[in-house]
């Protein structure tokens, strides 16, 4: 069975191939990774993290990618992003920096990971107070996104505008008060030291209205694959993982654009054998190109 998914995974290349070529066409992507288990890699001990990058389009026909590499090394990140300029929604992981930097990327910070940080800070002992006052800012600021997310993306921005970024300015400098009087090693601290590290990256996620506050989006296409992993484990060899990247990519693409993802796959297996223009492998695509 798993030789008849690494084959399946081989087959499927083309259409992964057109899905990435009109990704990176897109002006806002998102991107984040998590790891992956395999056994049986050159150079590395079976226990040692692979990773699984992912990278997705949002708003209407979205793409969703999985991408197998060896370790988290920002070097994927500039391999993956090599022809994208536009706007890059990640968490504060380092890894991503020469990437935008090289390109002209605009990097989108993360709200979520800025309020779990605060969080944390609000469960300890010492940093109640803290966490819960950055709590209150943040979910001010949810409040009115949850208001206007039905709202065509004109209209998101300039409720922002008006709405948003007053709380997000005072919250701004409450940031920068709190930051001269804690320790920034304790629960406290970090939160505040990570909202400040990553502010001007919050910031620009106002600049547009199609832009989202947090990377959520991502997440929850990750979600699928980090439930499966916990059933299957792990790869035996890269190629199992590539296979896995692969079939994930078609179905979270799949789900995403209202497609059955039986449904789907079985349309594909059924007609991919007779593929054989650019236009047939397009028509097999779960996004309309």
């Amino acid at each position: 069975m798993a030789r008849w998914m690494i084959q399946v995974g081989e087959k499927i290349a083309p259409l992964i191939t057109l899905l990435r070529e009109e990704m990176l066409k897109s002006h806002y992507l998102h991107m984040d990774e998590t790891v992956v288990q395999v056994l049986k890699e050159d150079g590395k001990k079976a226990e040692t993290h692979s990773y699984m990058w992912v990278q997705a389009t949002s708003g209407k026909n979205p793409i969703i990618l999985f991408h197998y590499a060896k370790n988290r090394s920002g070097s994927h990140a500039k391999e993956l992003l090599e022809d994208y300029r536009g706007a890059l929604q990640v968490d504060g992981y380092d890894g991503y920096a020469s990437a935008i930097k090289d390109n002209g990327i605009l990097r989108l910070g993360c709200l979520a990971h800025a309020r779990r940080k605060f969080y944390d800070a609000f469960k300890s002992s010492g940093g109640a107070s803290i966490g819960k006052a950055g709590l209150l800012f943040i979910k001010k600021i949810y409040k009115i996104e949850d208001e206007i997310k039905e709202l065509s993306p004109e209209s998101r921005f300039y409720i922002r505008l008006t709405k948003s970024l007053p709380i997000v300015k005072e919250f701004k400098e409450w940031i920068e008060e709190q930051s001269k009087k804690l320790n920034p090693e304790s629960l406290a601290g970090k939160a505040l030291k990570y909202a400040k590290n990553e502010w001007d990256y919050l910031i620009n996620c106002f600049a547009n209205g199609d832009y989202k506050i947090d990377n959520n989006y991502i997440e929850s296409h990750i979600r699928p694959f980090t439930i499966g992993r916990k059933n299957w484990m792990f790869s035996v060899k890269p190629e199992g993982a590539i296979a896995s990247a692969n079939i994930y990519s078609l179905i979270e693409t799949a789900k995403g654009n209202g497609l059955d993802p039986f449904d789907y796959l079985n349309m594909v297996f059924t007609k991919l054998p007779l593929a054989k223009t650019e236009q047939d492998f397009l028509d097999l695509l779960p996004v309309k190109i």
